[in-house]
C-alpha cells in the first residue's frame, strides 16, 4: 500500500494491478473506479471463472485458502499445439486450465498470487510459500526489501 500511495504522490497515476498470462491474456484486474486493494490482481473480468484448488486432489477450496489458481473462460487457450498430454495434464475434466499458480481469493473475492507451484517448499509438513516470507520479512523494522 506504501508503495502504490508513494507512486501515485510522485507521478499523479494510480497503479493498477492486474493478472493475466500467455494462455489466457487478462484474467482479473482491479477496477479503474472503486476500490482498489494492493497486493491483489482484483476480481475475475466478466466471462473469467477462477477457482482456488487443492494441489494436490484438484478439490475446491474456500475463500482465503491458499492453492493452485485454475481459470475458465472464453479467453482462455483450448490446448498445447500437437501436445494431447501435455493438454490433457493442465487442463481438468471440467474445461479449468490449471496455472500453475499459487493464490488465494480474499473475503471480498480479489485474487492474491502468492507464487509459484515450482517454489514450494514443504517443510516438516507445512507448505511454505516463499512469497509469503518474503512479505513478512518486508515487513520488519529496518528491511526495504528481501528476496
Amino acid at each position: 500500500a506504501d508503495t502504490h500511495e508513494a507512486f501515485e504522490a510522485r507521478t499523479g497515476h494510480a497503479i493498477l494491478e492486474r493478472y493475466g498470462m500467455t494462455e489466457s491474456n487478462m484474467n482479473t484486474s482491479n477496477p479503474y473506479d472503486g476500490q482498489r486493494r494492493p497486493g491483489t490482481v482484483g476480481m475475475p473480468l466478466p466471462g473469467v471463472e477462477v477457482r482456488i484448488t487443492d494441489r494436490e486432489s484438484g478439490k475446491p477450496l474456500a475463500d482465503g485458502e491458499t492453492g493452485m489458481v485454475e481459470l475458465r473462460g472464453p479467453n482462455v487457450f483450448k490446448g498445447y499445439w500437437r501436445m494431447p498430454e501435455k493438454t490433457a495434464a493442465e487442463f481438468r475434466s471440467d474445461g479449468f486450465f490449471i496455472t500453475g499458480d499459487l493464490g488465494k481469493i480474499d473475503e471480498h473475492g480479489y485474487l492474491n498470487i502468492v507464487g509459484r507451484d515450482k517454489d514450494l517448499v514443504i517443510s516438516g509438513g507445512y507448505n511454505v510459500y516463499p512469497k509469503e516470507i518474503e512479505a513478512i520479512i518486508d515487513d520488519l523494522p529496518g528491511v526495504l526489501e528481501s528476496a
